[in-house]
């Protein structure tokens, strides 16, 4: 019905599948990705609307009306960008039905190893009635303590091998690591795709389904940590901060270990009586780690972090403003909240004196742990634990 629109409706309709219209994305797509995406952020924090199933259903809309783009954004972005860790000058093709998404090995291991081991440990627990009283808000200890396996089991896969990375420790990969090192924001590494990112999407995406449907595990700002580190990490297929993500996707993924056993015993208070010097070192452990790594060498890295990018946006070398800025905006906020965690935790380390138990119980609400998203803004903070 409108004369301006006839060529690219006519267009779309000879090819419905790859056709590209400017009129569907400003009119349709855009509307929809804003009304969805708002949608999910009421939901979250709007006791009336937080339905499991309705946050899930604007979230796969929203992400399903983005790869809507495919036809313009993987273009733009994927299907003629060079890969740098190759030596040839032929442009790397990517097939646009991928939406920059490999369709490579680890990327579909990882989807399908997340899901199966927690199944996995779930079906175990189960057949022989371990864990299974009722949690805080009625979950299946059994539930949580599945949750609590594969977070530790990623977590310290991706700080391993976040450790093999940052100190250049397999010589398999040292080629890609020097592309990486020497252009951090777009240099590519399939070390770190495969190995980084992908987990981490993979981990993630699942914690995602698990929060929505885990009366434990529904918190919404967890909910919206999860969303947000899972796409963060997505976007660094670009590639984008790939060298960065060695970091906040990795080597920062260490501080998690200690805090998914802390996790365990906060959740299972007869394991924490049958093992007190195992807890005591765990939150030990995990305190100085967090110092270590979140709170000296974040802000470093951080700093780096900065430059590059505000360079890139005033240069108008950056491959898109928008993604840039998000990143920008969610390390503000990310880098903010390790100093939260950390005046806690040094409350912690020197408090004086001693309290009682119901006290500490009560006070210090602390993290839970903080994946990553975490490629330069990629952070994981889960649970709604208290940690002490």
């Amino acid at each position: 019905l409108n004369p301006a629109w006839v060529d690219e409706i006519a267009a779309v309709r000879l090819s419905k599948m790859y056709g590209r219209s400017q009129a569907v994305e400003d009119h349709l797509l855009a509307p929809m990705l804003s009304y969805q995406g708002w949608n999910v952020v009421l939901c979250l924090f709007n006791a009336d609307l937080r339905d499991p199933a309705m946050i899930g259903h604007h979230l796969v809309t929203a992400v399903l009306t983005y790869f809507c783009l495919a036809p313009y954004a993987s273009w733009f972005l994927n299907v003629l960008r060079q890969n740098p860790s190759k030596t040839t000058t032929t442009p790397t093709y990517h097939l646009i039905m991928n939406h920059g998404i490999p369709a490579t090995l680890p990327f579909i291991a990882w989807g399908i190893a997340v899901p199966v081991v927690f199944f996995s440990l779930l079906i175990v627990f189960r057949f022989f009635n371990l864990w299974e009283g009722k949690m805080r808000r009625g979950s299946r200890g059994s539930d949580i303590m599945a949750f609590e396996i594969v977070a530790g089991l990623c977590v310290l896969y991706l700080g391993v091998v976040g450790y093999i990375l940052w100190f250049d420790l397999n010589s398999a990969w040292r080629d890609e690591l020097e592309v990486v090192w020497s252009n951090k924001m777009y240099g590519r590494s399939q070390a770190i795709e495969d190995h980084l990112i992908a987990p981490m999407i993979s981990y993630q995406g699942w914690n995602v389904v698990l929060c929505l449907f885990n009366a434990d595990l529904r918190d919404p700002a967890m909910i919206g940590h999860h969303v947000a580190t899972a796409a963060l990490s997505y976007f660094c297929l670009a590639p984008y901060v790939q060298g960065h993500a060695i970091f906040f996707l990795g080597l920062a993924e260490l501080t998690n270990i200690p805090l998914t056993m802390v996790d365990i015993f906060k959740y299972f208070p007869d394991l924490k009586a049958s093992m007190p010097m195992l807890n005591e070192i765990c939150r030990v452990s995990f305190a100085v780690s967090f110092i270590l790594l979140r709170l000296i060498m974040w802000p470093v890295v951080c700093y780096e972090f900065w430059m590059q990018s505000v360079d890139l946006l005033m240069t108008g070398q950056a491959h898109s403003a928008v993604v840039v800025a998000v990143f920008l905006g969610a390390n503000t906020f990310l880098t903010g909240l390790q100093f939260l965690w950390g005046s806690k935790i040094f409350g912690f380390l020197f408090k004086s004196g001693k309290k009682s138990k119901a006290k500490e119980d009560g006070e210090a609400e602390m993290i839970s742990g903080y994946t990553g998203p975490e490629a330069a803004s990629l952070g994981r903070v889960d649970n709604d634990t208290n940690v002490f």
